[in-house]
């Protein structure tokens, strides 16, 4: 009847919807297994059983894919941390959980910050600035917040957000840009759940020491109550 939605319509739309997450996903899995962005449409097409020519009516071309894949990604990210700011726990219990967090992102999606650049690289300036508004200020904005909340809580020293930012991302995804030192230095292929999660905590306890605000030293302590006493 006139009006009235095709029964065939929820159908194709899952089909739809399917295939490009398998086009996704198939990008995400080779990114992965080889380390690297560098993928053609037949690389990405063949692991995801598409041809090529559904890549481009889904995402236009390569870039578009990426743009997707970037999108996807970081979305979820991002709105864990946003659920993690909301939370009635102290500022430094927050930061703990979103570094665990982005780690443990970095481990199922190493390549996501290489991704979030080479996107970049090859948008016009308009549309680069709607990727960094949309994915990456909100981060530096929720540093901002987290060490306002950790000054005034005494928990954190006062900090700038924007080299906080490079440095939580920095000390989170140094591993995964450069995996290739793992087997050709250190003669390990790839990290077991063991390593995973020591070098995971490993890394907080090192990023939370340095942002810690430091009781004076005993010398320092010492230096003050003479200078008190004169």
């Amino acid at each position: 009847m006139h009006g009235e939605p095709s029964l065939s319509a929820p159908s194709t739309a899952l089909v739809r919807r399917d295939v490009r997450e398998e086009l996704l996903e198939a990008a995400s899995a080779l990114m992965t297994e080889r380390d690297t962005l560098d993928l053609s449409l037949i690389d990405i097409g063949e692991r995801a059983g598409a041809n090529t020519a559904m890549v481009k009516y889904y995402f236009g071309n390569k870039e578009g894919l990426f743009v997707a894949l970037l999108e996807r990604d970081a979305q979820h990210t991002l709105e864990q941390l946003l659920r993690l700011l909301s939370m009635t726990i102290d500022p430094a219990e927050k930061m703990r959980r979103h570094l665990n967090g982005m780690l443990r992102t970095y481990f199922h999606r190493p390549y996501i910050n290489r991704l979030l650049l080479q996107v970049l690289h090859h948008q016009s300036q308009e549309r680069r600035q709607e990727i960094v508004d949309r994915f990456t200020r909100p981060l530096t904005e929720a540093y901002r917040q987290l060490i306002d909340e950790g000054v005034a809580a005494g928990l954190f020293r006062p900090l700038d957000p924007m080299f906080l930012y490079f440095q939580a991302v920095g000390i989170c995804e140094q591993l995964f840009s450069a995996r290739i030192l793992l087997p050709t230095v250190f003669k390990v292929e790839q990290f077991d759940r063991s390593q995973q999660e020591r070098f995971i905590a490993q890394t907080i306890d090192i990023f939370m020491a340095g942002i810690a605000r430091t009781p004076p030293s005993a010398a320092e302590a010492r230096s003050k109550a003479l200078a008190t006493d004169r």
